[in-house]
């Protein structure tokens, strides 16, 4: 019986057998399969990967290249750059200085005309373009609807407006060149070009080109209407104006500290604004220059003028005529804290005190500010010299009598000596300011001034231009 049974176990033994064997080997085919995807897959991978260190490389070498030539570029411009130097605070605030006076003295000396006209307010002013500058055009529109209450602020309005220009076209540059039309077509191309080397296309204006930068002038293309045939008035705004403000950027531009201009923190405040409404004006007010309308062109005393609470709410905002200059001195050690070189000058007045005679309240002259319901000053009293007392120019420097600042006792010399000068056979008259006049008047004594002649023909069509040459005096 057991030899009858044996064969029987045996042969269902290989049956399991080889019922276990079919499975293992398809999975066995499966892991191939998958093997040969991996494998291709990681010839792949490699493939790319040399791909990549070709291009790493090739990479590596462009910027090697870009490096050498940013490095040949950097030399040169260091190279062509001027050498820096180090200026005292004294140094540089003599040129400022000399830059402020001649241009109130070429104002005093050009537009005399114009500033003794009470008649003509900033309406006419505002009739000649000024290109769109919009720091120039923001100064003279904030006086377009007080013409009549601030006629004696012209001469301040038209300092700023000159130093706005200055302050917009040459000394708050970057770079001491001028970029004009093509400025940004410039600029465009030397990004484009550098990858090449190619030279930018483009014209560069250097700051010499002080013709440029005079036919720009806001007075001078008044005058250059008036004067085709006369280059008197394109030299005396390159001699007087331009030069100093080239010769004082220049300078600046060429120290190893860092020299800044900047306005006051309330230079776009509408004129006739109380100051107490501006926050902690009476600590910021200390850091700036401020020139009192209501005392006749004195400057502001926080001590005496600010005392009370009464004339603190009284102070007014007019105008910011020239920016303040700082210097920030640099050394090993780091940055020095910043020094103030020349305050910001304002021009400030105060209500109640402007005008002590009875008012009319349907007088336009008393009309409420709309913006502030705080009444501007009807009268405010300036110091312009006489026609012999005009300063005389010498060697292209005005001597800055009227110079918001005080200068050292070697320049105060040269400008009291230019100033007792006297213009031989010039018409004599009284003071221009109506203060004098009011005088003048309450006392019985007539004033007698000399009408001034035109000196050109004015033109048929005066046009907007036209009618500021007429009121300045220049026709």
């Amino acid at each position: 019986m057991r030899s009858q049974s044996f064969p029987l176990e045996e042969s269902q033994s290989k049956g399991s057998q080889a019922g276990r064997s079919q499975p293992l080997n398809e999975h066995d085919a499966r892991i191939e399969s998958q093997n040969k995807q991996l494998r291709k897959q990681l010839a792949d991978y490699e493939t790319a990967y040399s791909s990549s260190q070709k291009k790493l490389a090739e990479l590596k070498a462009h910027r090697a290249q870009l490096h050498k030539r940013l490095e040949e570029a950097t030399a040169t411009i260091f190279r062509l750059r001027p050498q820096r130097q180090e200026h005292t605070e004294s140094e540089v605030q003599k040129y400022f200085h000399r830059l402020s006076g001649s241009i109130k003295n070429w104002i005093e000396k050009n537009c005399d005309g114009f500033l003794e006209d009470n008649d003509h307010g900033f309406e006419t002013m505002l009739n000649c373009s000024i290109n769109g500058n919009s720091g120039m055009g923001s100064i003279l529109k904030r006086f377009q609807w007080k013409a009549q209450d601030l006629t004696d602020v012209k001469e301040h309005v038209l300092a700023a407006i000159l130093m706005r220009y200055l302050f917009d076209e040459i000394l708050n540059r970057p770079l001491s060149i001028l970029l004009k039309e093509e400025e940004e077509g410039l600029l465009n191309g030397i990004y484009e070009n550098m990858a090449t080397m190619e030279p930018p296309k483009g014209k560069i204006f250097h700051f010499s080109c002080v013709g440029s930068s005079a036919n720009d002038m806001p007075i001078f293309r008044f005058a250059n209407e008036a004067h085709l045939e006369n280059a008197d008035t394109t030299s005396s705004i390159e001699k007087e104006i331009v030069v100093p403000a080239i010769a004082l950027a220049q300078k600046i531009q060429s120290a190893s500290s860092i020299w800044e201009f900047k306005y006051s923190e309330w230079c776009d405040c509408e004129p006739g604004k109380p100051m107490a409404t501006m926050p902690n004006f009476r600590a910021i007010i200390e850091d700036y220059q401020c020139t009192n309308l209501s005392a006749r062109g004195k400057q502001l005393k926080m001590a005496t003028d600010l005392a009370t609470p009464d004339q603190q709410q009284s102070l007014v905002y007019m105008l910011d005529i020239f920016p303040g200059l700082y210097c920030q001195r640099m050394t090993p050690a780091g940055f020095q804290p910043r020094t103030t070189v020349s305050k910001p000058l304002l021009i400030v007045s105060f209500v109640s005190g402007v005008s002590q005679q009875q008012t009319d309240p349907s007088d336009p002259k008393t009309r409420m500010d709309s913006e502030t319901s705080v009444p501007l000053p009807n009268t405010v009293q300036t110091h312009r010299s006489t026609d012999g007392d005009r300063r005389v120019m010498k060697d292209g420097q005005a001597p800055a009598h009227n110079a918001p600042h005080s200068l050292d006792a070697e320049d105060a010399d040269h400008r009291m000596a230019n100033s007792s000068r006297r213009v031989e056979g010039a018409s004599t008259r009284s003071q221009s300011s109506r203060h004098h006049q009011e005088a003048m008047n309450s006392s019985g004594g007539a004033r007698g001034r000399s009408q001034l002649q035109p000196r050109h023909p004015a033109p048929k069509d005066e046009g907007l231009i036209g009618g500021i040459l007429k009121q300045v005096g220049i026709w």
